[in-house]
């Protein structure tokens, strides 16, 4: 059976769980057996770079020789930023895949030597600025992008300008802002390009993402400016929440559901030796909607939303009611076994088919990690853990499954094989990382967990589990030291 090792850095992108469910959906649907693994780390330019550091660890996890093709989805991270992230795993994945002599394929991002595969970002960046230009007829924009150093970011906003430039349209900086690709860039974007402008409007508002567009929206609205009414805004991306919001957003759809098709069919063709060219376009559409006054376009119906977005909803109040019994049962736990059986009433509504936690077995003695002088005056606060990697031994000291229930094997493994070998095809595994900080704990592995991914409630459960396991060992180590 064909192993694809999938490195994903989630950076709190709405679109995530879509992408996955198209790669699982294609090697479902695949000529050969395959199985998925994914390594999945959510680090953040808000967060703390120790944090940050901690969860991009996990990239040293896998060996990259037990794997027969590689995809590598960091696109929010780049080497520019890699101090703000604490990112440093980043780099290290993208030059272990180089020396691993695996097909390496980037998506959504040109890295070098790897092949590509994404959205034609200039054209359909392009098509967005035409259609306002040439069908609605405006020539005065503001640009809100995204991160300067992002590689989509980048090319969209060269489009913009090259269009510009072509037409006679103005696109000096005071007209644009780049900052991130959350909300609170929307936000900031508006409030500091409207107060330079003193007040006065462009006619439109083109943004690099959907959620810049929500934000600038947002200020817009607090403004008392009225859209499509006084401006026009779009976003890109095609996210729910462009057509949950109101007025809703034109955008720009990735089909990102088909995307694990095109990537899957590439690589079983660098299997079997054949010619591929090093950059596959996957298409792109204008979804024109009410924040530029187009309402014409056919979707999903307003009553399947409200259905959709109930059933969902109803998901995850029944979960984070588990979630929060599950918290006011950690403090009176005793032991690692009985804070992992805590985690059973949680488990049991979701729809993941198995779950394990793997820790490292330094972390039993974390709390006699420490040196007191004989005065008592100097405490050194050693934790043999690692910051960098993993240790050859892990302990695999709780699993779950539908159909078995909890279990607390405490089994040795050496890396991830055999243990997690698939079997049978078009399995996928998920691993996340547990940490201290920088320091690393362990990992959690997932079998069909890819509507954690959706819902996310992936989260708050490690948090949760993570919190509870550092409180444990911090009272172990006020015990030792008393």
């Amino acid at each position: 059976m064909k192993k694809i090792i999938y490195i994903l850095d989630d950076g709190k992108r709405a679109f995530t769980y879509e992408r996955i469910a198209g790669f699982i959906e294609a090697i479902k649907n695949a000529d050969e057996a395959i199985s998925l693994y994914i390594f999945r780390s959510t680090g953040f330019s808000g967060y703390d770079p120790q944090h940050n550091h901690g969860e991009y660890n996990i990239y040293r996890l896998p060996d990259l020789n037990d794997f027969d093709g590689i995809f590598l989805d960091i696109s929010n991270v780049n080497k520019a930023n890699e101090n703000l992230y604490g990112a440093k795993g980043a780099a290290y994945i993208t030059e272990a895949a180089a020396a691993s002599g695996k097909p390496v394929v980037s998506i959504a991002n040109r890295i070098a030597d790897f092949y590509y595969v994404g959205i034609d970002n200039d054209s359909a960046m392009t098509s967005m600025i035409s259609y306002l230009h040439k069908d609605q007829g405006l020539k005065d924009f503001w640009f809100l992008m995204g991160p300067a150093d992002n590689y989509e970011n980048m090319v969209r906003m060269e489009a913009l300008k090259n269009y510009c430039r072509k037409n006679y349209l103005p696109y000096d900086d005071v007209r644009i802002h780049m900052e991130s690709y959350a909300v609170e860039s929307g936000i900031n974007g508006f409030e500091k390009t409207y107060y330079r402008h003193g007040g006065r409007l462009p006619q439109a508002v083109i943004c690099a993402n959907d959620w810049i567009a929500i934000g600038a929206c947002r200020s817009a609205a607090s403004h008392g400016i009225r859209i499509p009414g006084d401006i026009l805004i779009t976003g890109f991306d095609n996210t729910e929440v462009s057509y949950y919001y109101h007025p809703s957003i034109t955008t720009i759809d990735q089909y990102r559901w088909d995307m694990g098709k095109t990537c899957i069919d590439l690589m079983q063709r660098l299997w079997k030796g054949e010619q591929v060219d090093k950059v596959t376009h996957t298409p792109t559409r204008i979804v024109k909607r009410e924040s530029t006054g187009d309402t014409k376009l056919k979707e999903k119906s307003l009553e399947n939303r409200i259905v959709d977005s109930f059933n969902d909803k109803m998901y995850s109040d029944t979960f984070n009611d588990r979630l929060c019994t599950m918290q006011y049962k950690l403090p009176g736990c005793s032991s690692l076994d009985e804070i992992c059986h805590s985690l059973i009433p949680c488990l049991a509504e979701t729809k993941c088919r198995g779950f394990w936690i793997v820790i490292d077995k330094e972390l039993y003695d974390y709390a006699s990690r420490i040196d007191i002088d004989p005065e008592g005056s100097n405490i050194s606060n050693g934790s043999g853990l690692k910051a960098d990697g993993y240790p050859e031994t892990l302990e695999v000291i709780f699993s779950w499954s539908k159909k078995k229930g909890g279990d607390y094997p405490h089994e040795v493994i050496h890396g991830l094989f055999p243990y997690f070998d698939s079997k049978r095809p078009g399995n996928d595994y998920m691993f996340i990382p547990l940490h201290f900080m920088e320091l690393t704990v362990g990992f959690l592995a997932i079998n069909g967990g890819v509507d954690f991914l959706h819902d996310g409630n992936i989260a708050p459960l490690v948090n949760t589990l993570t919190m509870a396991m550092r409180n444990y060992f911090a009272g172990k180590k006020l015990e030792y030291v008393n």
